[in-house]
């Protein structure tokens, strides 16, 4: 690396330019498993800022090998994006709930997933991610806590799927563009490459990008043996995975009212109270909860007056 810097000065100081040293970074990043220590970098004698992380092309790259720094600062741009519209778009009742979650999609959701093509997500991450999804879409229907409305239901007035749904189709959309390249092209070659001498030990093994593609097939049930010849042709590959991903969603929703079914039926063994609902007929379990539903009730129905 100090060759490398000392052959990109020279070439600078041949056009008469020079090299800030105080804007000026390297990020380290030892082999899995080793415990190297980096080695300065100099410039002119001057050592250079070691950090264990930096922005490139939007995306934040760390020296952990994780995505965990790139999905806070994605999730903190999207939020940053999600509060610029709030008084002029979330919070006006004349404009139209589809009109709202067009803009969503187009502003704060591409916005969050900026990049999530090459991130080889963990459970933890995905859930992080979905929080934010639904906690946002709450706020754009007017779904107040004390409604106790479901994610699935959520999901299903805002005529949308999970963030996980979304992160599978841009994932697997990427790998058959990659497919389809050229073998000279770079990103192929980095796909389909592997170190020679890198041993992958058994037991505690960072997550891979292969790793989350093969997954990923599995979810929407394509054969690892011969997909890649299904991703050569690029309408045939976008059919199966819109089928695929259909039947994974479904899946995935099921799921989710089945536990909330569960849930209600053991709740559901638990001694009625007087606080009902009228219109409804919801036990409330105490006073408040029932003034609270009864506000819920009306607030609704305000919201649907407003939007006509």
């Amino acid at each position: 690396m100090q060759e490398l810097v000392h052959a990109f000065e020279d070439a600078a100081s041949s056009f008469g330019l020079q090299i800030n040293v105080k804007k000026t970074e390297y990020m380290f990043q030892p082999a899995p498993g080793t415990t190297n220590i980096a080695e300065n970098i100099y410039i002119n004698g001057e050592a250079l800022k070691k950090v264990s992380s930096f922005s490139y092309l939007g995306s934040v790259i760390s020296d952990d090998c994780t995505v965990d720094r790139d999905i806070t600062v994605r999730l903190q741009k999207a939020s940053k994006a999600y509060g610029a519209l709030q008084k002029k778009l979330w919070s006006q009742r004349g404009i139209q709930v589809k009109t709202k979650l067009k803009v969503y999609k187009a502003a704060v959701i591409s916005t969050l997933l900026y990049g999530s093509q090459s991130w080889p997500l963990y459970r933890r991450n995905v859930q992080e991610l979905e929080k934010f999804h639904l906690r946002c879409l709450r706020r754009i229907l007017r779904i107040h806590w004390t409604e106790r409305v479901t994610n699935a239901e959520v999901l299903k007035r805002a005529e949308l799927t999970g963030i996980e749904c979304m992160l599978i189709k841009q994932q697997l959309k990427w790998v058959g563009h990659v497919v389809r390249m050229d073998d000279r092209r770079f990103p192929k070659q980095v796909f389909y490459g592997q170190l020679p001498n890198a041993p992958r030990k058994a037991g505690g093994q960072k997550l891979r990008y292969k790793d989350t593609v093969r997954h990923n097939l599995q979810r929407v049930d394509i054969r690892q043996d011969n997909w890649e010849v299904l991703a050569s042709e690029r309408v045939v590959w976008k059919g199966k995975i819109n089928s695929g991903l259909k039947s994974f969603e479904e899946k995935r929703v099921n799921k989710m009212i089945e536990k909330n079914q569960l849930r209600h039926n053991l709740l559901s063994g638990i001694t009625a109270t007087e606080y009902i609902c009228s219109k409804c007929q919801r036990d409330c379990r105490s006073r408040i909860g029932l003034l609270s539903h009864e506000r819920a009730h009306k607030r609704r129905k305000d919201n649907s007056l407003s939007d006509k």
